[in-house]
């Protein structure tokens, strides 16, 4: 709270986002996601040492069915610039190298169908 008592607004929004620790949500990305989805409310991703991701829905009023049409120059400058300013966002949370390790040895398990090009 602020000095008046008052709950300030970033404060506010932080007690309201439901805190998920990074294992939960890692153990079920898909359903995690939908969840966000479903309940169009965020959660917040958090590690052990106490860094966090927020993740939440999209509320812009775009639809699936609007995605055929061909963006404008300012869609594309702003997809450009939110590209930009997100790279790198997960740095850290997760080892790169480990992960792939993790991809081909998933790939290499049996019963797993192959994969047709």
């Amino acid at each position: 709270m602020g000095q008046s008592g008052i709950v300030d607004e970033a404060e506010a929004m932080t007690t309201d986002v439901e805190a998920m620790p990074f294992e939960e949500f890692a153990a079920d990305v898909a359903g995690v996601f939908d969840r966000v989805v479903r309940e169009k409310l965020p959660i917040t991703i958090e590690r052990d040492d106490g860094s966090r991701v927020v993740l939440e829905p999209d509320h812009s009023p775009r639809t699936r069915a609007d995605s055929s049409r061909r963006p404008s120059a300012e869609d594309a400058e702003l997809s450009r610039q939110g590209i930009v300013k997100a790279a790198g966002g997960w740095e850290g949370l997760v080892d790169a190298e480990e992960f792939k390790a993790y991809i081909y040895e998933r790939r290499r398990m049996p019963g797993r169908p192959s994969v047709r090009l």
